[in-house]
């Protein structure tokens, strides 16, 4: 392979994916929710998982008194956890 590279060639694993595999469809993300294929991720119906999730929150509810509750963001189809949304009490609210 003779092929000289261009200054622009990103190192990254979809390069090494499609060098191991030219022919390979190397798509990193679901088709359902966009996240990336090349980490595991959590997933809100994995009970370990859950827990994880679940001790995290208690954590954070613990530390930061001004958070109120906190809502999981996951994809419906493949379960993976996006993120969490945090209701924060009004200034005047009682705690």
């Amino acid at each position: 392979m003779n092929k000289r590279l261009s200054s622009h060639v990103k190192f990254d694993r979809q390069y090494f994916k499609k060098k191991a595999n030219p022919k390979a469809d190397v798509k990193n993300v679901t088709k359902c929710c966009g996240q990336s294929l090349d980490r595991k991720g959590l997933k809100v119906n994995r009970k370990a998982d859950m827990k994880l999730i679940e001790d995290h929150i208690e954590e954070h509810l613990r530390i930061h008194s001004s958070v109120k509750n906190i809502k999981l963001n996951s994809c419906s189809n493949c379960k993976r956890l996006i993120g969490y949304i945090s209701e924060l009490y009004e200034r005047d609210e009682e705690r």
